[in-house]
């Protein structure tokens, strides 16, 4: 199964492939969020990157309200939200990943110091 996972460009073409299929059957915006969460996810990126994004979008909504375009501060307050959530979530993974690793590294050790029977 290792090998499988470890072809070229398999995680690749399978953001594509997830992309390409909610653009046609659902939505291009449904598209873009899925594949930023499951690039961000397969590739274990640090989703502190992504937060930057709606953070900047907070300092513009005021902007476009109070100039008074009102639909677009609209979405993009939407567009936020969906990256809250993405930024979340990948945090929740990542210290989920994180404990993992202590655990598994705590065995490891486990297993060096009992001494051979």
């Amino acid at each position: 199964m290792k090998k499988i996972l470890n072809l070229p460009y398999l995680k690749e073409g399978f953001v594509v492939a997830v992309a390409i299929l909610l653009a046609v059957f659902v939505s291009f915006t449904a598209a873009f969020f899925w594949s930023v969460f499951l690039a961000w996810l397969i590739w274990r990126l640090d989703s502190r990157v992504i937060a930057v994004i709606p953070l900047g979008f907070f300092v513009i909504i005021p902007l476009l309200l109070a100039t008074g375009f009102e639909a677009p501060a609209e979405q993009l307050a939407v567009y936020a939200y969906f990256f809250l959530v993405i930024v979340v979530t990948l945090q929740i993974v990542e210290l989920w990943r994180y404990e993992q690793r202590k655990k598994r590294r705590a065995s490891q050790k486990n297993t060096k110091k009992t001494p051979n029977a």
